[in-house]
Order: structure tokens, then C-alpha cells, then sequence
């Protein structure tokens, strides 16, 4: 979060904005659709791509919680590194 908010002050302030009872994640969420759909809407042709890569490090025995991968889960299994 610090490295991303480039300073103290900024980091601070965005915790505390995420923190605020003042805010929802509804409004967020919906400032951010309005604000799509109207630059959306000046476009003749929009791609929405996805990408529904993964990885699967289940069974590579070199990645330990040890090494910080932590628990390592492939669908519903989950297994410790």
C-alpha cells in the first residue's frame, strides 16, 4: 500500500478513506459503472476481454510457505506448500 501511495500522508489518507463509515463499496462500485458506460457510449466498437488464466503451483514442490507462497490451492483443494 505505501509503495503505491508514494507517501506517509497518502498512505494514511487512504486508509482512512477506506476506513470512513461514510463510504460504501456500492457507491464506489457504481461511480466507477457510471463513469464506464459514459466513455462506453462515445465508442463505436468496445472489446471486453477476459482473461481467465490461472496457475497452478499444487505440485511444484519448490514453492514452501517457507519461501512465502503460503497455502496453495488448485479449485476446492487445498494443501499446504
Amino acid at each position: 500500500m505505501s509503495q503505491a501511495s508514494g507517501d506517509w500522508a497518502n498512505t494514511k489518507a487512504t486508509y482512512n478513506f477506506w476506513q470512513s463509515s461514510r463510504i460504501e463499496a456500492q457507491d464506489i462500485i457504481e461511480a466507477h459503472q457510471k463513469q464506464t458506460s459514459q466513455r462506453a457510449s462515445k465508442e463505436e466498437i468496445i472489446l471486453a476481454i477476459q482473461d481467465m488464466s490461472n496457475f497452478n503451483f499444487t505440485h511444484h514442490q519448490s514453492k514452501t510457505e517457507e519461501q512465502g507462497f503460503g497455502m496453495i490451492c488448485a479449485s476446492l483443494i487445498c494443501q499446504r506448500a
